[in-house]
């Protein structure tokens, strides 16, 4: 079973990713900039513990990102040492072109399922999550 949860994931990755070129990132830089978005002045290692990324790969995806001028470090106002992560204009107007790419690229890997068996997939995805 598990080697089709990772063919869908492989599926719905390829559509997203295939969209993503003019952005110039990827689908895991995406999923970086929206747990940015979700929390605000977020530091480096926080980002990249709730990814499960490492420093390393973490510091690469922040330097790359900065660069293409979707996010900004700004120091940490209490401990100077600690940079926190911003979005900015560029990325927050990408991000909700994307959000409309991205549920169309889900809607076209579940296109054979039904509405109730999206649902039910969800609910089952959901409970597997908390498990």
């Amino acid at each position: 079973m598990g080697f089709l949860f990772g063919k869908v994931t492989e599926q719905m990755i390829e559509n997203f990713n295939a969209e993503l070129i003019a952005y110039q990132i990827d689908s895991k830089e995406f999923g970086f900039l929206t747990v940015i978005t979700s929390m605000p002045e977020a530091t480096q290692q926080q980002v990249g513990e709730v990814i499960h990324a490492d420093r390393t790969t973490t510091v690469k995806k922040v330097d790359r990102l900065e660069s293409l001028g979707y996010l900004i470090r700004v120091k940490n106002t209490v401990d100077r040492r600690i940079y926190n992560l911003q979005l900015t204009n560029k990325s927050e107007h990408m991000l909700k072109q994307l959000w409309p790419i991205l549920i169309n690229c889900e809607r076209s890997v579940l296109s054979s399922l039904t509405d109730e068996e999206v649902q039910n997939l969800k609910n089952i995805f959901i409970k597997l999550t908390k498990a």
